[in-house]
């Protein structure tokens, strides 16, 4: 959006180029000399424009940022372009002012006559001289519309005002008023070709800086993380060749004969041997069976004793794939169902944790770990994890065990806190204000102006000091911000410096001039080789050189100027100037502070195998012993003699190191994998305080100038430092957390360079019959601390404009492009006006990026003071007035000027939705 108001502050500024085409031309032809400072008001007055073509400011919407005059800035007057005839006026209808009196050679007796006499020539030579050249003579501390022509012969009050009336709010964009007293504006012509000018007064204004807008915001929102359960186990086989054996049982009497050997872990055991005399050579010797339930899952002394019977080097050798995670904690939950409650206390033991959805504060979830990947021998005391193993090989557990062991049995992955979703929003506009700026300052200018007696050029001094102070406020509660009141007035403090700088020509000439005045001494005469038309466009050089120096200045409003002695020709200008002042800057800040108070955690989503994960199946096998590489540290042995009634024997031994068989078990069921999910939930509630202002900053700036012409070509250049004393608050927003950042201190450089082309095409009667004007510009400004809404740009136009007797009109294409923070954002735009001899005038603009935006305007003239005509475009400013919106606009246009003293213009109509009534004006008196 800030795009389009840079775009729209170019068309502004464009029309105003245009436009002013009217009065470069029709004045160029005129006699202006500073050494004919007692000529006739109304005769000087007769020879100027009868209406300034200068566009009103609401043809485009305006607070934008940068200004229009930052942009394009109009063309100043032309003093070698010819007089064409305008289109028909009707005569105005004030009366002629009468000539001032020329000071009578004799001498007055009386002094009281004398005095006002010369008071009066003094008054009306400031009036002539601001009528001609208003940059030069301009007492404020910028040209105010009332003050374009500065009268103090007749005036001595100046206001100008600017407000806008919407949504039922009345709001003051610009007002100023200034009072220049009659007896502080002194004018004289000194011997040696100098002429001094020096004004006081006094100036207060209000300027609108912004919008501040509270909004308290509840939320209820809902939280949700989940966690990611995996495990894959294996049970691994063990080598063996052969599996075989054979059982049989009868009833016989049973002898039984034990041994052991039990020595230290490492050292082997020797096979116990059993000498049994009683047992007969013919006993048959039966095998031992092996105890093949040891081996078995589903078994009291396999599995569910988790095979703590075989040895270990026979027990299930087991595959772990991911380590495990340990969420017990969350059985104390209401159960396992969906929506079911979870205690604070629990969470924090299974090291679950909640972050704030605004401020990313709080903990992580991060489950302890109760086991690490690896192979394992499945058995009870080998396995380092009794949970897990459990599930695996255990077939006896309930519901409730296997719950327990579960959590504990699998690897369970934060997935992270996503993102909170909004279930109900509520907003309260807790409080809306505008914010404005009142200064008063005290304007003291002087100026001295010294004609060379042999070659056609003027030396130019200048010491402006504008000393004063600031307040920012908010009229709807009367409140003051120190800060900002604090920043404007050490800018506008900062010209007090240049009461005290007292360059010694112009202080010896204003002295000698007020010694002069005292005597009642009459204005010495211009004794120079320079002829009239010399004289005037040395004036008009420099009238140029500091109008192009104020407009493209990087400071707002000026509390000081000083004006090297700087010399110009009727072909050649050149001015260089220190400023000091307050630099405008658009700020758009944002302050966020939420509290979050957080709801019930809940199971959202449950995706468990919590009844059927594990359960690996094994059954035991005989396996010759031998096979099996056991070397045990414990070894013993058994004999059973059995012997029949007939007396036949049989023998059966149980050896340790039997060389016979073992059991081993054999998976079954040899593996299992998991991919299980957890969702937690909860919905908790927000309090949100946004407060955002949109606005001007009024900082403290420092300024270098140069600013000058040769022949058709005119160039301004400055730079400057500006700083904040806090970047970081504005207003009642005391930290920018979240809006566009600000820094303190920015440094920055803008150059201007136009070329005025003006061409005359001169009838078959060989009088001049049409001008035309080719205006290429180019404008750079650049920034050390570029942003969106200060950025810096390149602005390219081109004009072409063309006056003839019937009508007017001009077409300006143009080229704009902004860069801020590595973007660069281009727009076209193109400006054209079209007026006719019987006063009915059109005005339109369009811009081009990447939206569309267009403005047209139609004015008709009624009568010498009154003007009516209609407008319509596709756009509004906003509420902050700083920005712009698509919005159609449309209503009637209604202007005056009055020959009272006052002049003002109006536009009533639809602003989208919404009645708008906007008023500009300016009175003396």
């Amino acid at each position: 959006m800030q795009r389009y108001s840079y775009f729209l502050s170019i068309s502004v500024s464009l029309l105003i180029n245009l436009l002013s085409l009217k009065s470069a031309i029709a004045a160029s032809n005129l006699k202006i000399d500073l050494t004919k400072p007692i000529e006739s008001t109304a005769e000087t007055l007769s020879n100027l424009p009868k209406e300034n073509l200068a566009p009103d400011p609401v043809v485009i919407a305006q607070t934008i940022n940068p200004t229009p005059s930052e942009i394009i800035v109009p063309l100043p007057k032309d003093p070698d372009a010819p007089e064409i005839q305008q289109p028909a006026q009707p005569p105005e209808s004030k009366p002629a002012e009468p000539k001032p009196p020329e000071l009578p050679k004799p001498a007055i007796a009386d002094p009281d006559v004398s005095k006002k006499l010369l008071d009066a020539i003094i008054l009306n030579a400031i009036g002539n001289s601001s009528n001609r050249l208003p940059w030069v003579v301009n007492p404020a501390s910028n040209l105010l519309e009332s003050t374009t022509s500065f009268t103090p012969a007749k005036t001595e009050n100046y206001t100008d005002i600017d407000a806008q009336y919407r949504d039922d709010q009345l709001l003051i964009r610009e007002f100023d008023f200034a009072h220049f007293p009659k007896p502080d504006q002194f004018y004289w012509v000194l011997p040696k070709n100098r002429v001094v000018i020096e004004t006081r007064g006094w100036q207060a204004g209000i300027d609108y800086q912004g919008q501040e807008r509270i909004v308290e915001i509840e939320q209820r929102i809902k939280l949700t993380q989940a966690l990611w359960g995996l495990q894959a186990v294996w049970s691994l086989p063990q080598p063996f060749r052969d599996l075989y054996g054979k059982t049989d049982t009868s009833q016989f009497t049973i002898q039984t004969i034990s041994g052991e050997i039990n020595n230290p872990p490492g050292v082997a055991a020797a096979p116990v041997v059993i000498n049994n005399p009683t047992l007969s050579p013919t006993a048959v010797r039966i095998a031992p069976p092996p105890s093949l339930s040891s081996g078995s899952s589903n078994t009291s002394n396999g599995g569910s004793s988790l095979f703590q019977f075989l040895e270990p080097e026979n027990a299930p050798l087991i595959l772990q794939a991911y380590p495990t995670s340990n969420l017990q904690p969350l059985l104390e939950a209401e159960g396992l169902f969906v929506g079911s409650k979870i205690p604070q206390s629990a969470l924090e033991a299974a090291r679950i944790g909640w972050k704030n959805p605004f401020t990313g504060e709080g903990e992580s979830t991060a489950p302890i770990m109760s086991s690490l990947p690896g192979i394992k021998i499945g058995q009870l005391g080998k396995f380092d994890n009794l949970d897990l193993l459990n599930i695996l090989v255990n077939p006896s557990l309930n519901l409730s065990e296997r719950n327990l062991a579960y959590f504990n049995s699998l690897f369970w992955i934060p997935l992270g806190q996503r993102s909170p979703q909004i279930l109900r929003t509520k907003i309260t506009e807790a409080d809306d204000r505008f914010w404005h700026r009142l200064s008063l300052n005290q304007p003291h200018n002087r100026t001295l102006l010294q004609y060379d007696a042999t070659r056609p050029q003027a030396t130019y001094t200048n010491v402006f000091a504008n000393p004063g102070f600031s307040i920012s406020f908010s009229m709807k509660k009367g409140q003051v911000n120190d800060l900002q009141s604090l920043n404007s007035s050490l800018g506008l403090l900062l010209g007090g410096v240049f009461s005290f700088v007292r360059p010694k020509e112009l202080t010896q000439s204003l002295e000698e001039s007020r010694d002069l005045y005292d005597r009642r001494e009459p204005f010495s005469g211009i004794v120079t080789q320079a002829t009239s038309n010399q004289r005037s466009a040395i004036n008009q050089r420099l009238n140029r050189g500091l109008y192009y120096a104020n407009t493209t200045s990087g400071i707002k409003q000026i509390s000081g100027t000083i004006t090297f002695p700087s010399t110009i020709t009727p072909g050649h200008a050149e001015l260089f100037q220190i400023r000091v002042g307050n630099q405008r800057r658009l700020a758009r800040f944002l302050q966020t502070e939420s509290t979050w108070i957080p709801g019930e955690t809940y199971f959202s989503r449950l995706e468990l195998s919590n009844r059927d994960f594990g359960q690996l199946s094994f059954i035991g096998t005989p396996v010759p012993s031998g096979l099996t590489g056991l070397t045990p540290n414990r070894s013993s042995a058994t004999q059973v003699v059995i012997q029949a009634p007939d007396g036949q024997e049989f023998v059966q031994d149980f050896s340790s190191s039997s060389p016979d068989y073992t059991v081993v078990p054999i998976g079954i069921r040899s593996s299992d994998i998991a991919f299980d999910r957890i969702e937690l939930s909860q919905i908790g509630r927000s309090k949100t305080r946004v407060n955002r202002f949109e606005g001007y900053l009024f900082l403290p700036a420092v300024e270098a100038m140069l600013s000058g012409s040769s022949g058709k070509w005119n160039y301004a250049v400055n730079s400057g430092v500006w700083f904040n004393l806090n970047g970081d608050a504005a207003f009642d927003v005391a930290t920018n957390n979240v809006g566009n950042p600000e820094p303190t201190v920015g440094i920055y450089l803008n150059s201007l360079v136009n070329h005025i082309d003006t061409r005359v095409i001169n009838g078959s009667n060989g009088q001049p019959k049409a001008v035309v004007s080719l205006v290429p510009s180019l404008r750079l400004s650049w920034s050390s601390v570029p942003n969106s809404s200060n950025p810096a740009y390149l602005n390219l136009s081109y004009t072409y404009a063309r006056q003839q007797d019937d009508l007017n009109y001009s077409l300006t294409p143009g080229f704009f492009l902004s860069y801020s923070r590595d973007r660069v954002e281009p727009a076209g735009f193109f400006e054209g006006q079209l007026r006719f001899k019987s006063g009915l005038e059109f005005r339109s603009s369009l811009e081009l990026s990447d939206q569309f935006f267009s403005g047209f305007e139609a004015l008709q003239r009624l009568s010498v003071i009154w003007s009516a005509g209609l407008y319509i475009q596709n756009y509004r400013s906003t509420e902050s007035l700083i920005s712009r919106e698509s919005a159609l606009s449309y209503g009637i246009i209604l202007r005056n000027r009055s020959s009272r003293g006052f002049a003002w213009r109006s536009r009533l109509g639809m602003s989208g939705d919404s009645f708008e009534v906007r008023l500009e004006g300016g009175y003396q008196f």
